[in-house]
């Protein structure tokens, strides 16, 4: 009995834990296809089982059933999504900062709150971030005021940082879809997001 030369093969996970494998054997000339994960009714009643689930996705493909065609992890779309993951994860942190600052304040001393009063939330962790506190930490008032300084300088290192992946992000898509600015409405963040959900621009 004679076997079938393997033209394609595939994959589950192509965008995370598969996609080194992915990638590996598309250099090697093999057609990828994203093969969606078992079905979970049919998990949960024979237990999970890696020969079959294994012997389901090789079914999948020359069926063309569950699949799909995954998205390259190479050239300047891989490179927004990587850019895309930093800033996310800035923003995050940053919006988690404000609420800890908030928390800070809310249960400090009047002296500390009428620092602060009055001002924008902006405004407050760049006066935090170069604030001078000293004196014995401690004193409740004077670790609560060098944990805000610690907590604004480190919400300035954040921006800093976003403003910096933007400047990046701006620099592919202005080099390689320029087009996409041209658009009412978007800017570099939705169009650096568009493309990362879409592809390339270049078929």
């Amino acid at each position: 009995m004679s076997l079938s030369v393997v033209t394609a093969v595939g994959v589950e996970g192509t965008g995370s834990y598969g996609a080194e494998l992915a990638r590996v054997l598309a250099d090697h000339g093999f057609t990828i296809r994203e093969v969606n994960r078992p079905n979970r009714a049919d998990r949960r009643l024979r237990g999970k089982s890696d020969p079959l689930d294994a012997y389901q996705a090789a079914e999948s493909v020359p069926a063309d059933r569950g699949t799909s065609t995954p998205k390259t992890r190479d050239g300047y779309v891989e490179a927004l999504r990587v850019l895309r993951t930093a800033r996310t994860s800035a923003l995050k942190a940053r919006t988690a900062l404000l609420n800890q600052i908030s928390g800070v304040l809310t249960s400090a001393a009047d002296e500390v709150r009428a620092k602060y009063r009055g001002m924008t939330s902006e405004s407050r962790v760049k006066v935090m971030a170069v604030s001078r506190p000293s004196g014995d930490p401690s004193d409740p008032v004077v670790a609560t005021l060098l944990t805000l300084k610690r907590l604004g300088s480190r919400y300035r290192f954040l921006s800093e940082e976003i403003v910096e992946t933007d400047a990046e992000l701006s620099l592919i898509v202005s080099t390689h879809a320029p087009a996409l600015l041209d658009v009412k409405g978007v800017g570099i963040v939705v169009a650096s997001q568009l493309l990362v959900t879409f592809g390339s621009l270049k078929r």
